[in-house]
């Protein structure tokens, strides 16, 4: 870490923002020149840690930098120590992505804005700051090296995106697609309103997984009953905003399907790609990128000009890096050049010699470097095609490696996304044995990776535990000597285990307090998982993959026709039978039922009926939530009483067994039968059920259940500050695990409380933004109660102005609604109450006061919108208000 590494992140920045040296040092309350003395080091100048600090608070008042993790980062390259917890809770840094207070405001700017307010509603209020307002909206990852040369390559590609909006950047492996794609992404940050997303593709191996990374990416759910990649399309179809899709060329096909239906049905939708080859479809521009430059051959430019050519200054850059001790001389100037010609300026190769250079002076790796080119190309060392350069270097660095360093970069190349110490020990069997990777520490031989570049050290975790990557083209080398030991099947069947068994363990955690921390691992891990899954299912591995797709992750992250996808395939196979077969087909039927799928019936049935066969305890306990969740859905359906009942007894039978057997699902049971009570009209014994079960050390989510569940009875009797109390809690549980429908809700119950309470601009502004959330990923029956509340809220409206206002629209919304939840030849919506009765009375205002025929017409186009038309008009209604 250096002081030309600080300099040079400080002048990424403030080109970003537009700013000068000479404005910052006006900032800073210094002359120029001697600003540029401090960051040069020279004149014997220093930067002082208060001075450092000042830059990085002024970054953040530039909204140069967004998160508390790139500030820690600026003050590390310098040896600065961090800020202090009142530094961090004050202007500008509280303002940063990460710090504790920044957080806060973060996580309730969306609530303050739509009527949160600190009065009575436990939302702090948050005048003035916004996420949403700010310049730069991306999820770009943070360099830690600096961007050397590429001036004329950035220019030239940021002027291809001006004219077109598909630009793909072609070119071998190694050559700096990636690094280029990021570094014009961060400088055209300002062009797009919406933002600019990387989507990392290279972890793929199921092209069916891209769509399902992009609307990750972009934080959007599955819609029950439609094509994710028509949901992501609708969401992008007038969005002003880049796509990064990096690393195609595995999916090449797939990805050319995607993006050319992207394209087609978005107006100012851009998409940058990288790939070792073009899509090859309608409206691309294709960008093959170069090497970095060099000197010509058979010259030998003063060694005060060769660092004007990319390669050379590179090299010289990582070189010192790694030994401070390193410079461009006179002496070595030679060899450092033949170094770089050799490596044809391919910039991963370079990166890999400058490695070297720990150990080796630069006329030592010159030579080594002959030696290796000579036995690849018969002894000819003039006009060699990139991609052999690049294999020769590989090749050279891995003959370097001791075996067990051989043998564990073959061993981690089963991993996609990434691995921790623990998984690298699990993947090389290292049981402690003398016989593991011939005995050596396996922490000692990753480090050994790590220092010779061929492994990278990316991030650690909150408990402060390594995690640890390779670069793509590393990965295929890799498996290709893991595919020539004969070892891949065993390595492949640990990698297998190791996460099935991960996700057994953390399918528990997950029921308790360390439910966040759970998540943020398996979002780490999805990866992996789905890797695994893969090579489970082709091996019929059908225990070990029950455990990674049976499993509550799925549910809570709304990956609905993922995990359904992955279980269909395990339930195709006859051999996969017994209780794992009954747990699946509960897991399975109930992410059926989240996508609003009537074939949840033959799943549950399935499930009883093994559950009955096996007498197995716990998958009785599923069985019965199985069919209450059956009796719940037809009871409303057809207002049966009959059908709550029968629920009822149901889930009292699930809730005995969980008592006798301290089954961990019981505060789920609980929940699910305080919403029969509730339906029941029991309030009484509804609320205790349910806060036992938000008191039970259950899961987060669970809580922010049992709070919406009670919020639904404070509706119902009208206590409308309880409502606002529930609410509250609900969004700040919701928005710390990243609970999406628990977020949405909070809005739409908050916007219903708002128009009972005639507070109808607060009422507007919390719809309003329900309905964003709606529109960005969720489920029907969500729009569906959202949808309610503004019918709820023109209703509220007319009934106080005295006249039956806004009738037709009321009716628009009603057809809507049955359209979004309604089925034909039942006699309910499928809404549960209180949305239920608010959807009656305003139908039966809008009908009463409207002419038949008019009334149903303006049903009828209510029912022929889709779910963005329904929320459109939701919006637009409220909007001419």
């Amino acid at each position: 870490m250096t002081l030309e590494h600080f300099s040079n992140k400080l002048q990424d920045y403030c080109r970003l923002t537009g700013n000068s040296r000479k404005t910052l040092a006006h900032e800073l309350g210094l002359h120029p020149t001697l600003l540029s003395h401090k960051l040069k080091g020279t004149d014997n100048r220093t930067l002082t840690h208060a001075e450092v600090k000042a830059i990085v608070k002024i970054l953040a008042k530039w909204e140069a930098i967004s998160s508390q993790d790139e500030a820690m980062e600026l003050l590390a390259l310098v040896n600065c120590p961090s800020f202090t917890t009142l530094e961090w809770r004050s202007s500008p840094l509280n303002q940063l992505e990460g710090s504790r207070l920044g957080q806060v405001a973060a996580s309730i700017n969306l609530a303050s804005r739509a009527g949160f307010t600190s009065q009575g509603a436990g939302f702090p209020a948050t005048p003035g700051y916004s996420p949403d307002n700010g310049r730069h909206r991306h999820n770009l990852p943070s360099q830690l090296s600096s961007f050397i040369g590429r001036e004329k390559q950035t220019q030239d590609v940021k002027r291809a995106l001006s004219t077109f909006r598909l630009v793909t950047l072609t070119g071998a492996g190694g050559v700096g697609k990636t690094r280029l794609s990021l570094e014009v992404a961060i400088q055209v940050l300002d062009r797009f309103t919406e933002g600019v997303w990387l989507v990392e593709l290279a972890p793929l191996s199921d092209p069916d997984l891209i769509t399902q990374t992009i609307a990750t990416t972009l934080g959007l759910s599955e819609q029950a009953g439609r094509p994710l990649l028509a949901t992501v399309s609708d969401y992008l179809r007038s969005r002003c905003l880049l796509l990064v899709l990096d690393n195609c060329e595995h999916l090449i096909a797939e990805c050319a399907r995607v993006v050319d239906s992207l394209m087609r049905n978005s107006s100012e939708l851009h998409i940058l790609v990288t790939s070792r080859e073009a899509l090859s479809i309608s409206g691309e521009m294709t960008y093959h990128v170069p090497s970095l430059n060099l000197p010509e051959p058979h010259t030998m430019p003063e060694v005060e000009f060769l660092v004007g050519y990319e390669a050379i200054r590179l090299f010289k850059e990582r070189a010192g890096a790694g030994n401070p001790d390193f410079s461009l001389t006179y002496h070595n100037a030679a060899a450092v050049v033949q170094v770089c010609r050799h490596l044809d300026g391919i910039p991963l190769a370079l990166e890999l010699a400058a490695a070297r250079i720990k150990v080796l002076q630069v006329g030592q790796l010159a030579a080594h470097l002959n030696d290796c080119f000579r036995l690849l190309n018969g002894g000819s060392r003039t006009a060699l095609p990139r991609h052999q350069t690049l294999q020769a270097l590989v090749d050279w660095s891995y003959e370097l490696l001791t075996p067990a360093e051989k043998r564990l970069l073959a061993h981690v190349s089963v991993f996609a996304g990434g691995w921790t110490l623990g998984a690298a020990k699990a993947v090389s069997g290292d049981s402690g044995s003398r016989e593991d990777l011939e005995g050596y520490d396996i922490l000692d031989v990753l480090s050994g990776l790590v220092n010779k570049s061929l492994v990278q050290l990316d991030q650690y975790n909150e408990k402060g535990e390594a995690r640890y990557s390779l670069l793509e083209t590393i990965r295929q080398y890799g498996m290709e000597k893991l595919q020539a030991s004969g070892e891949e099947g065993e390595v492949r069947e640990r990698h297998l285990s190791y996460f099935a068994n991960l996700l057994e363990e953390v399918g528990i955690k997950l029921r308790g307090p360390e439910q966040l921390e759970m998540l943020k691992l398996l979002d780490r891990e999805l990866d992996n998982i789905r890797t695994a899954i893969d090579y489970g299912l082709r091996w019929e591995e059908f225990e070990k993959v029950a455990k990674l797709t049976n499993h509550i992750y799925w549910d809570i992250r709304g990956y609905y026709s993922e995990g359904r996808r992955y279980m269909e395939q395990l339930l195709a196979f006859p051999a996969f039978r017994g209780v794992s077969r009954g747990k699946s087909l509960f897991t399975i039927g109930f992410l059926a039922q989240r996508q609003g799928d009537n074939q949840v019936i033959a799943y549950y049935k399935e499930c009883v009926a093994i559950s009955r066969e096996h007498k197995d305890k716990p998958l009785q306990i599923n069985a019965f939530v199985a069919l209450s969740f059956i009796g719940l859905e037809h009871g409303i359906k057809y207002s049966e009483v009959g059908s709550f009942t029968q629920a009822r007894e149901w889930l009292e039978q699930a809730l005995t067994l969980c008592e006798e057997i301290g089954s961990l699902s019981k505060p789920a049971i609980q929940l699910n039968l305080g919403m029969v009570l509730i339906e029941l009209g029991e309030y009484a014994k509804a609320l205790p059920l349910l806060e036992e079960a938000g008191a039970s050390g259950c899961p987060h989510v669970s809580i922010a259940l049992s709070l919406g569940n009670r919020a639904r009875i404070a509706l119902i009797e009208e206590d409308y500050a309880a409502v606002h109390f529930y609410m509250a809690r609900v969004w700040s549980i919701s928005e710390e695990i990243g609970f999406h429908l628990g977020k949405t809700d909070a809005l739409c119950y908050r916007g219903i409380n708002w128009a009972n309470e005639a507070k109808f601009e607060e009422a507007i502004r919390s719809l309003e933004e329900s309905l964003v959330m709606c529109l960005k990923g969720g489920m029907r029956n969500v729009t569906s109660n959202s949808l309610v509340g503004v019918a709820r809220l023109l209703t509220q409206i007319g009934q106080k102005s005295g006249g039956a206002l806004y009738s037709e629209q009321i009716a628009c919304l009603c057809g809507a609604i049955w359209a979004l939840v309604g089925s034909p030849g039942v006699n309910e919506p499928l809404l549960v109450a209180p949305f239920r009765s608010y959807y009656h009375q305003a139908r039966a205002i809008a009908r009463s006061s409207l002419d038949e025929a008019i009334f149903e017409g303006a049903f009828a186009r209510g029912q022929a919108m889709t779910l963005e038309e329904a929320i459109a008009y939701g919006r637009g209604t409220m909007n001419n208000l």
